[in-house]
């Protein structure tokens, strides 16, 4: 009989689960597993997790309830599956953060390439107009002395000018995909 036999028969008692935890015991780690997984799989499912993002869940949680027992956060009549549980929707509502944050920084990414590839469709002096005034941080006297216009309103003017281009080129753009 080898190791995962031997372990998957063996019964382990709520308490000596939690004592087994607390000492680090590989035992202990692998009846969890033994025990709880597929009903965590299943579960996890119902959710909308892929079955190959479950055993990162998974183990996540394992650890992270061995880490409570270790720091003894967890009182000593606590049920380790029902424990187990309760970390394991921890797990998930920390993984659907993670992954709606990620999605966003992805969209918004997406969003200023899309934006970039606009500003370069823009005729040479709007994107002169636009630099100086939004990179360059000109206020509109400096902008006319540098693009000889008679006066900083006609550069404020312009610079507006440019800005609605962009923005007729960026709204196309963002529609169309």
């Amino acid at each position: 009989m080898d190791y995962l036999s031997a372990v998957s028969m063996a019964k382990f008692s709520d308490k000596e689960v939690l004592q087994g935890l607390k000492n680090g015991s590989t035992e202990v780690l692998l009846y969890l597993t033994k025990r709880f997984y597929q009903s965590s799989r299943r579960w996890l499912r119902t959710k909308g997790i892929r079955d190959t993002d479950t055993p990162g869940l998974f183990t996540d949680a394992i650890i992270r309830m061995m880490r409570d027992v270790q720091r003894k956060s967890v009182p000593n009549q606590v049920q380790p599956g029902a424990y187990l549980f309760d970390v394991l929707k921890a797990q998930l509502k920390d993984h659907k953060l993670m992954r709606a944050a990620s999605e966003l920084e992805q969209h918004q990414e997406l969003q200023q390439q899309r934006v970039a590839a606009c500003f370069s469709i823009l005729d040479e002096a709007s994107r002169q107009l636009l630099s100086a005034y939004y990179a360059d941080r000109m206020n509109f006297e400096e902008i006319a002395a540098r693009f000889d216009y008679s006066n900083p309103v006609i550069a404020e003017f312009e610079v507006n000018k440019a800005m609605r281009q962009l923005e007729t080129l960026v709204k196309a753009r963002l529609t169309i995909s």
